[in-house]
């Protein structure tokens, strides 16, 4: 996935097309502004694509600052689409593989009208949300928050850092972009602690993406957490496991902040993150 200052990956790419984007909209001077504002769409953490590193992909598509705007791409701002899953997907007639309609398939009977609207509604795989009117709506606003000088708030909770102390985790999240919003934590699977928030418990194991070269003996991590790529005798899975990143029970702590527990690791953290192992095959479901 890269990194936009060191000119490596997806978040370079990213950052260079949106200026190759705005020099062809403004090669006739007089037209459309050189700095143009620019809105993205965050991948959805539904399907194969960006697995198990859709976190990171997440952050390359902000070039690797976490939040837009930034300084290596100014003037842009962000739609997320994390939690819009393609409503077709997790249902009895799809997990029946009934789309495209099989007819005269007994196990079909009853998903005739379901697999028409799902035909009717095409799209680009499931990372593409198939739902555009939240779309539209979240990219409306950010353009409102940051083009047009609307007194909105549209970038949803960005980590601005955290203390450890003792058993106890704090998070702060950025006061400013959240406005006057504030922090909430939805119910979650409390007997597996399914919070989404996941805290490292070891320190040689931070890796933002890893790709393996030899299937259970070596892994190219591809980024470290300092943008350096390095290859190891670690299997893939031990980067991304519960057990090297497990998930802990947290609750608000004021309108910017959450707590997290670790008294079960020792008071032990190398490194926090949510949301990023969202996606298919991930037991607990919607949302993070």
């Amino acid at each position: 996935f890269g990194n936009a200052r060191q000119e490596r990956g997806y978040s370079c790419a990213l950052s260079k097309m949106i200026a190759a984007w705005r020099g062809l909209f403004s090669a006739v001077p007089g037209t459309t502004d050189p700095m143009a504002p620019f809105g993205i769409v965050t991948l959805t953490g539904q399907g194969d694509e960006g697995h198990p590193d859709i976190g990171g992909m997440y952050l390359a598509q902000t070039g690797g600052h976490g939040v837009l705007p930034n300084p290596d791409m100014p003037n842009t701002f962000l739609a997320v689409a994390f939690d819009l899953d393609d409503p077709y997907m997790n249902n009895t007639c799809a997990n029946k593989g009934c789309v495209p309609m099989k007819v005269g398939d007994a196990s079909c009977v009853g998903c005739e009208n379901f697999a028409t609207s799902a035909q009717e509604t095409p799209m680009l795989g499931p990372i593409h949300p198939r739902v555009k009117k939240p779309v539209g709506d979240r990219l409306a606003r950010g353009a409102y928050a940051t083009v047009y000088g609307g007194n909105v708030h549209a970038t949803g909770p960005v980590l601005s850092g955290c203390k450890l102390k003792g058993n106890k985790l704090t998070i702060k999240f950025n006061r400013t972009l959240l406005g006057t919003d504030k922090l909430e934590v939805g119910d979650y699977y409390r007997p597996t602690n399914a919070t989404y928030l996941q805290i490292l418990t070891n320190q040689t194991l931070l890796c933002l993406q890893a790709i393996p070269i030899e299937k259970g003996k070596k892994t190219n991590c591809t980024d470290n957490g300092t943008g350096k790529s390095i290859v190891t005798n670690i299997p893939t899975d031990q980067y991304h496991s519960l057990d090297t990143w497990p998930m802990v029970p947290v609750r608000v702590d004021g309108p910017s902040s959450l707590v997290a527990d670790v008294s079960g690791y020792r008071g032990k953290v190398f490194g926090v993150r949510y949301g990023w192992m969202y996606g298919k095959g991930w037991k607990y479901g919607c949302c993070g």
